[in-house]
C-alpha cells in the first residue's frame, strides 16, 4: 500500500537489524525510484555504500548515478527497469546490501 503525502504517495523499502531500520529505496506515485544514499550514509559504513553503489552502476540503466552519498538520487521507474533482467539485478544488489548489513556486529 502507498503512503500519502502532500504531493505523492510512496513506499520504502527497509532493512531491519536488531530493531533498527535502513531504508534503502522509495518507489513514489510520481514513478520516480530514490535510491535514499543520503539516509544509508548516516547508518551504514561507507565501503558498503560504495559497495551497493557500485553494484548498482554495473545495471546499465544505473550506470549514470552519481556517487554523491549526501543525496537521495532519483531515476524514474520506466527508465531503471526496461525489462525483467534488470529488475532481477537491481533484486541481487539489494539482496547484497542486506547480507552485509546483517553481517556487521
Amino acid at each position: 500500500m502507498f503512503g500519502t503525502g502532500v504531493e505523492t504517495g510512496s513506499f520504502t523499502f527497509h532493512f531491519i537489524k536488531d530493531g533498527e531500520t535502513f531504508s534503502v529505496f522509495s518507489v513514489l506515485t510520481n514513478g520516480k525510484l530514490i535510491l535514499n544514499y543520503g539516509w544509508l550514509s548516516n547508518k551504514v559504513r561507507q565501503d558498503i555504500i560504495e559497495g551497493f553503489h557500485k553494484r548498482l552502476q554495473e545495471i546499465p540503466t544505473f550506470s549514470h548515478i552519481p556517487s554523491d552519498f549526501s543525496k537521495w538520487v532519483s531515476i524514474r521507474v520506466a527508465e531503471a527497469f526496461r525489462n525483467s533482467k534488470d529488475i532481477e539485478n537491481f533484486e541481487d544488489v539489494v539482496v547484497w546490501l542486506g547480507k552485509e548489513i546483517g553481517s556487521v556486529v
